[in-house]
């Protein structure tokens, strides 16, 4: 991940974002890692922002 002060972030998840190799995302971003490419992370957010929360077990 680079993330410059000024300006858009970069990222790459070589093994997927929970890294199980049972995953179906576990390798589709492998090619852009060995290239030493990165997928762009935009500053700005499309459409309407919501947070919730929700009550959980403890």
């Amino acid at each position: 991940m680079i993330c410059p002060m000024d300006g858009d972030s970069r990222c790459v998840l070589p093994g997927g974002n929970a890294g199980d190799p049972l995953s179906d995302q576990y390798d589709d971003q492998l090619r852009l890692w060995a290239d030493g490419e990165y997928r762009g992370m935009a500053l700005a957010v499309e459409g309407d922002l919501a947070v919730t929360f929700e009550g959980g077990d403890g």
